[in-house]
């Protein structure tokens, strides 16, 4: 029963543990790349502005999500739709939706007033956008949802 009303099937939450072991493993590796560069390669340094590292978060959440979703897809195929009755809304999780802010924040701050660049070395950048992608495993499950209520007089952003 439960399985109908979400839509996940066997072979969708054996795609799910597969790719969760895949993007756990890449996490780890990152970070000890990250890790060993801070320390192997402490020389090693970049001119890196802070609104270039927000797009660079958003960027990296993004692009992990896609990674994750075409997995998905190409393991489990496309999933069941879990609901089509009631009002149309239009939904995005909690991830995709923190990495279109931070890329939207970063360009407009760097628009407005992108500041000095600052040195950076490779290995803090690597381990703070490791980080970045650890963080948003947490907020993958979470979902964001705008409804159009009928009657509510909802302001539509698209169609």
């Amino acid at each position: 029963m439960a399985e109908r009303e979400t839509g996940a099937g066997p072979e969708r939450s054996s795609a799910d543990a597969r790719v969760a072991r895949v993007e756990r493993w890449l996490d780890l590796g990152v970070l000890g790349v990250g890790a060993v560069l801070l320390v192997l390669a402490p020389g090693i340094a970049l001119t890196v502005g802070r609104s270039t590292l927000l797009v660079g978060a958003g960027v990296v959440l993004l692009g992990a999500g896609l990674i994750r979703d075409l997995a998905w897809l190409r393991l489990a195929g496309r999933p069941v739709p879990v609901r089509s009755d009631g009002p149309r809304e239009a939904r995005l999780c909690l991830e995709s939706s923190l990495g279109v802010l931070a890329i939207a924040a970063g360009l407009c701050w760097r628009a407005v007033s992108p500041g000095a660049p600052e040195p950076l070395t490779l290995g803090t950048l690597v381990l703070g956008l490791g980080l970045v992608a650890t963080f948003g495993h947490l907020t993958r499950h979470v979902v964001v949802a705008i409804r159009l209520e009928p009657g509510h007089q909802n302001v539509r952003f698209w169609s």
